[in-house]
């Protein structure tokens, strides 16, 4: 009888480490919908957002440079948000599907993580010649580059020592 209970219990934890990752991936996937949809807004609302934001002192521009620079930067920073949304997306829906720990997935991390440290870079700019509290966003960009630099790296090991075992059986 101990038997079919700890199968039972077995059975049950797995099922319901199964409907939690589905209700995770579904929560995900909404997120970075809403995300998208953020960005366009933002997108719309970019010379008010740059107007609002010059505001405050230049640490060295000032001007139409500083304010063609801040939206410039900000509508290429929306491109940079756009693909790591897409390529997030895309990450999540196979991971949904069931693979994992596949080279496919390995790409794309390194594509969120290239996507992420391009937008650390452009803040990095913004940040230095016209909006010094960007430098904020460029640390946490970077410490983001770092995890998913982290997690590609794990992901990848993880898929060569699937592929060795597929190769195995």
């Amino acid at each position: 009888m101990e038997i079919r209970t700890a199968v039972r219990f077995t059975l049950q934890r797995r099922i319901g480490e199964e409907q939690k990752m589905e209700k995770n991936i579904k929560i995900t996937k909404a997120a970075i919908v809403i995300l998208f949809a953020v960005c366009v807004l933002m997108d719309i609302c970019g010379p008010k957002i740059v107007a609002y934001v010059l505001q405050r002192e230049s640490p060295l521009l000032t001007g139409d440079v500083r304010t063609v620079l801040c939206l410039a930067g900000g509508y290429i920073l929306s491109v940079c948000a756009f693909l790591c949304l897409y390529h997030l997306y895309r990450l999540v829906e196979r991971i949904g599907e069931g693979e994992v720990f596949t080279e496919t997935n390995v790409r794309e991390l390194n594509r969120i993580d290239m996507d992420v440290t391009a937008a650390a870079v452009i803040t990095l700019i913004i940040g230095v010649t016209c909006v010094l509290m960007l430098i904020a966003v460029t640390a946490m960009a970077v410490l983001m580059a770092l995890i998913i630099r982290v997690v590609r790296d794990a992901f990848s090991r993880a898929a060569a020592m699937k592929d060795e075992l597929d190769y195995t059986i």
